[in-house]
């Protein structure tokens, strides 16, 4: 799952440019399932809210032959 985070957040900066900081971090849910989140924050634009990308659903494509291309897409 490494891997394939540091790719996939390597592809979409290139994708974005560099107007835009990616951050993923470790969340705990309430059921104490912890997912891998990633958000991409504006470095131009200050905004209050942010959604959260969690990122096992893209794995699972991934695994499944999905290219990294199309998910980052």
């Amino acid at each position: 799952m490494d891997n394939f985070i540091k790719e996939l957040t390597d592809l979409i900066k290139e994708q974005l440019g560099s107007d835009y900081d990616i951050r993923i971090e470790k969340r705990r849910k309430n059921n104490g399932t912890e997912l891998h989140g990633l958000t991409i924050l504006s470095k131009t634009v200050k905004e209050n809210i942010v959604p959260t990308i969690y990122l096992e659903e893209f794995f699972n494509l991934f695994q499944s032959g999905v290219t990294l291309d199309n998910i980052t897409k």
